[in-house]
């Protein structure tokens, strides 16, 4: 069985701190499932200029730069 270090998708979905902490940045439950719904599928899209990953962020939720979820 392979080992991962980082947590799937539904892991994070399910984290009561992640959530809690979400939910302290302003995020509904909704909006950050489809946030990490969405970074998920951008992920997968391969590697990708960052400066343009992050104008996409920045315009699909209207939220700042600096707090776009997983917006490096």
């Amino acid at each position: 069985m392979a080992r991962h270090d980082d947590l799937t998708l539904n892991e994070i979905l399910s984290d009561p701190m992640i959530l809690l902490l979400a939910r302290a940045d302003g995020w509904s439950t909704a909006e950050f499932r489809d946030e990490m719904i969405w970074a998920s599928q951008e992920l997968k899209r391969g590697p990708s200029d960052l400066d343009a990953t992050a104008a996409r962020v920045s315009q699909r939720n209207g939220r700042p730069l600096e707090a776009g979820c997983c917006a490096i």
